[in-house]
């Protein structure tokens, strides 16, 4: 991958900012946005291949089983632009791509992502396979990406946001993200969200939790980052990975907690953090809806439901809103 120094003095900066705010506060945490270096989306293409990890294989069967739908839903006279956020490695939505090019529909695609170089391996990738799609790789903010885009055509948007993504915010800030996302839409425009939905407790646990102990090298991998890109003195082994599932609450949570007290130093700050014996740092939340959960929260922020499309175990759903 090509090195951009802008964009890794840029993250370089925030990741520091971040670790020092999260790791300052009573109730330590870590912003789980920072999983997915160079080696952490390695690790997460590991997960996505687990026996225990449903979600994106439901996603998957979803997006093949329905493609018929999807386009139905998508499609208007002028065509439509499809527009993902955050795209990853393509290999769902090339599912809808491959079908969508199949029947000569009249579409193009554009993946907004903040990292340049996960866009320059998307973009050889969807050459490859599918050297006729007209697509556009746009390294930025998902809001700024969007005004760049809505300034270049006038005709229907299909934004995508899927992989259960959402599920990573608040409630609060679900509703924040979303009703900001609706002010770069228009009318016409159409939103996809992937949502996990709520369903035996140990099914969800496990996903987080695979007896492969993949999951757990991936939080060990943000110790390892902030050693190897802030200078800090993380001893992986001195923590240990805790995930947990909260039913009132719908969410899983991932944690690292300390297993002895101990002083690390992050040069990068100049500072040193101390840990009591199984003191946690919080990683990760992802939160689990029901039907009446989604229509709730795009009620409150401003979109309304047009289709959902589950797969066969309603283990999952992609919800098509509109404004």
């Amino acid at each position: 991958m090509t090195n951009h120094p802008v964009e890794q003095t840029l993250t370089l900066t925030s990741f520091a900012q971040d670790v020092e705010k999260g790791l300052s506060s009573a109730v330590k945490y870590l912003s789980s946005s920072y999983f997915y270096d160079e080696v952490g989306s390695i690790i997460f293409q590991q997960i996505m291949d687990l026996p225990e990890y449903y979600l994106s294989r439901c996603e998957a069967e979803i997006l093949s089983n329905h493609c018929n739908g999807f386009l139905k839903t998508f499609q208007t006279e002028s065509g439509f632009d499809l527009i993902e956020l955050g795209a990853g490695d393509g290999s769902k939505t090339a599912i809808l791509l491959d079908h969508f090019l199949k029947q000569s529909v009249d579409f193009t695609y554009a993946a907004i992502d903040i990292s340049a170089s996960a866009l320059e391996g998307l973009e050889t990738v969807l050459k490859q396979r599918f050297p006729t799609l007209q697509s556009k790789m746009v390294a930025n903010d998902y809001f700024l990406g969007l005004e760049a885009l809505q300034l270049q055509s006038k005709r229907r948007k299909v934004i995508l946001f899927m992989g259960s993504t959402i599920g990573n915010f608040t409630n609060t800030a679900a509703v924040r993200f979303l009703k900001k996302l609706r002010q770069y839409m228009n009318p016409n425009d159409l939103l996809c969200v992937g949502y996990d939905l709520k369903k035996d407790p140990n099914l969800i646990l496990a996903a987080y939790n695979d007896n492969q102990l993949v999951t757990a090298e991936f939080n060990y991998n943000l110790l390892r980052r902030m050693n190897e890109e802030l200078g800090a003195n993380f001893v992986v082994d001195n923590f240990v990975h805790a995930p947990i599932y909260h039913p009132q609450r719908g969410c899983a949570e991932s944690y690292l907690l300390s297993t002895k007290k101990q002083n690390v130093h992050i040069k990068a700050l100049d500072k040193t953090f101390f840990f009591d014996e199984w003191e946690a740092i919080h990683t990760e939340v992802s939160y689990k809806y029901s039907v009446q959960d989604m229509e709730q929260l795009a009620s409150t922020a401003g979109f309304s439901p047009k289709t959902n499309f589950f797969d066969a175990k309603n283990y999952f759903c992609n919800a098509i809103l509109k404004i």
